[in-house]
């Protein structure tokens, strides 16, 4: 309903205006047709409704188009940008995203030739020599290039455990068919045609594959929501998965497919079958019994093969985990309660009045007879990379465009204390150093500037400013601010008062639990400001546990696959065993007869048996090294060929295999030679 902003609302002063969601409307509006024209308060200001979006409008949201981590849920409002004028001067903040949509006639590298113009044009106006050049990447890879890889190794385990299903599937078609010789036969004896045959076989094989279709159909109904459930939030259309049309369409194609390329081999054999040689005595030869073991151990090795792929993936993924769990962060996340804050323009205007009202509030924090420590910060550790900028020292001649880029954090005295980050050089903040600029940098932005100096008492400069000289009073360990997985990135420390941003981080450093310390940080905000919003309470390691939670996702369901892959490879090691053990139970009969001991035949039946075993699990594992490069950028710390992996993989198939051979092994060595001879 309404409308959508024109050119001239897109100035400030006149920006006073949104459009809201579906969902929004819905929820707070009642779905009241006649909201256009109504006003609401935004930051204490009124703003006019003009619009409602369709329920189907979906835009990306902030942490899809930039490479940071950002605690936002779906925009439910839009305003009109209004960007000021120190937004668009040559040498603004430049974080902006944009999109474009193409002309139907326009190309993307033509597109691409005209921005990289427009960029040409603007450097040449710059006040410095810069060269920029246009980055045009498509939104669909986008939005989902953080999970893209993830979700293709999802599906290719999925591929493999479909694959190692139908190998299964074939293994008892076959087994089945060679069971039914004689019947077959006696068909064929009294009429039945050979395509008469086939197409029984068939018929029966895709009634079993449509069976598992639809049982898989009803678990995935299930397990889908579950996956959801727990799924990171930052999937793309994550709310849109659920079993659809599409879903049923694909799932009977692939059972169709099944069942008749898995059943084709059996039913062909069943077909072509000698009736007068199938009903003869004894039912088959041991040169017939030995090419039917031929085929099973083919079938036998693809198991094991597929099946060691599909572990060799969660085996490289579990151990990448475990290292990632254990890397230095250089910060402690254990009793740290965190809490955003965001302060109103109209209200905290300046960061004068930002300042005085943290200073007030952590005072408050620090009063808590609970509280050990209480601090601030503009952006948390873990939460991505944010508010960069350039430095050099002051006593350095660099040009702009040459000067490092570091990652530039607002933080109180206390920060470096609640967080248990050392201080490595001179000291911290204190409340003397109001009257001066002064900051604290990481070690690797002290080694940049001074490699093997002390930097104490020097100046930088930040940005192009260079009247903007700050004193270096001491130098802290470097963290991992980004994300466990970047290495730790030059950080210059500034206190808050010196640049505070609207939104800041509360850190409260206690003994009691977390909903206690939520309330008392609650209770000490509202005291100095009832109607400042604060959100995302959390524990440090709440959030540190977020930071990993699309690893753990991915890790989970390839382990989850892998484990169904064993399953299935030692259910089908042990049913082809079994049968070539009851097929050979004669043979076995008269070995006995003629002075064969029991471990003899134990012996026997697990060379022959682990023989396709061993052979499925050499390609395995050079097919998983072929193709496990296409993890590395999934991997932490963890090469493709990982040799703890790899090692761990051939124990684990090696143990499983010998245990699913051990039964039939075991009834083999239990026959009885008197009623063996009677086989058949």
């Amino acid at each position: 309903m309404g409308w959508t902003f024109s050119r001239e609302e897109d100035a400030p002063g006149r920006d006073h205006e949104v459009v809201l969601n579906y969902d929004l409307w819905k929820s707070r509006f009642g779905g009241d047709p006649g909201v256009i024209g109504r006003k609401i308060l935004l930051d204490g200001e009124p703003y006019e409704i003009i619009g409602v979006l369709p329920k189907t409008f979906r835009l990306p949201k902030l942490s899809q188009l930039f490479a940071m981590d950002l605690p936002e849920e779906r925009a439910r409002f839009w305003k009109p940008f209004a960007l000021r004028k120190e937004e668009l001067s040559q040498l603004g903040d430049f974080n902006f995203a944009c999109i474009a949509r193409l002309k139907p006639s326009a190309g993307f590298f033509q597109a691409q030739q005209e921005l990289n113009a427009l960029q040409t044009n603007i450097a040449k106006r710059a006040p410095i020599h810069i060269t920029l050049s246009a980055a045009m990447v498509p939104l669909i890879e986008q939005i989902t290039q953080r999970v893209r890889s993830g979700l293709e190794l999802v599906f290719g385990a999925v591929t493999l455990l479909l694959l190692l299903t139908c190998v299964n599937l074939a293994s008892l078609l076959l087994a089945r068919a060679t069971a039914r010789r004689t019947e077959m036969a006696i068909r064929s004896a009294i009429g039945a045609s050979a395509t008469r045959l086939l197409r029984q076989m068939l018929a029966e094989s895709l009634t079993l594959a449509l069976a598992g279709g639809a049982l898989g159909i009803a678990v995935a109904y299930a397990a889908a929501r579950v996956i959801v459930a727990v799924a990171p939030l930052d999937v793309p259309r994550l709310e849109d998965v659920r079993i659809d049309g599409h879903v049923l369409l694909f799932t009977f194609a692939i059972s169709v497919m099944a069942g008749i390329l898995f059943g084709l081999m059996p039913a062909r054999s069943a077909a072509r079958e000698d009736a007068q040689q199938a009903m003869r005595a004894g039912g088959r030869g041991s040169t017939e019994v030995r090419a039917a073991w031929r085929s099973r151990s083919f079938l036998i090795g693809a198991e094991v093969c597929l099946s060691a792929m599909c572990l060799v993936g969660a085996g490289l993924l579990v151990h990448s985990f475990v290292k990632l769990l254990s890397v230095d962060k250089g910060f402690q996340t254990s009793r740290l309660i965190t809490a955003d804050v965001e302060f109103p323009e109209k209200s905290y205007p300046n960061k004068e009045k930002r300042s005085a009202a943290l200073e007030t509030i952590l005072n408050r924090l620090r009063e808590l007879p609970d509280a050990e420590s209480a601090a601030a910060i503009d952006r948390i550790p873990l939460s991505g990379e944010g508010n960069n900028n350039v430095f050099t020292g002051a006593d350095h001649i660099v040009p702009l465009g040459e000067r490092p880029l570091g990652d530039m954090r607002a933080v109180s005295p206390d920060y470096f204390r609640a967080f248990g980050i050392p201080l490595q050089a001179g000291r911290t903040f204190r409340d003397a150093d109001r009257s001066h600029p002064v900051a604290l940098l990481s070690v690797l932005a002290a080694e940049k500037l001074w490699p093997g100096k002390n930097p104490i008492g020097r100046e930088i400069v930040l940005g192009d400013d260079e009247k903007n000289r700050i004193q270096i009073l001491g130098v802290v360990r470097d963290v991992r601010g980004a994300s466990l997985d970047k290495q730790p990135t030059m950080t210059v420390y500034l206190p808050y008062w010196l640049r505070s941003d609207s939104d800041m981080t509360f850190v409260l450093k206690t003994s009691v639990s977390a909903s206690a310390a939520s309330r008392e940080l609650r209770a000490a905000v509202r005291q100095v400001d009832a109607e400042l919003p604060l959100e995302h309470f959390q524990s440090m390691a709440e959030r540190l546990n977020e930071s990993v939670a699309q690893r753990r996702f991915q890790t989970q369901l390839v382990t989850l696959f892998a484990i169904c892959a064993l399953l299935l490879a030692s259910l089908g090691i042990y049913g082809v065993v079994a049968y070539s053990v009851a097929q050979r139970t004669s043979e076995i009969g008269i070995r006995m007869t003629l002075g064969a001991g029991k471990s003899s035949i134990a012996s026997m039946v697990l060379n022959q048996s682990l023989r396709p075993v061993m052979a499925g699990l050499a390609v395995g594992l050079m097919s998983s090294l072929a193709v496990s490069r296409e993890l590395e950028a999934l991997l932490f710390d963890v090469r493709p060929a990982d040799p703890l992996a790899l090692l761990g993989v051939v124990a684990l198939l090696a143990a499983v295999s010998i245990a699913a051979m051990l039964i039939p092994t075991i009834r083999a060595t239990r026959v009885n030679p008197v009623e063996a001879l009677r086989y058949q």
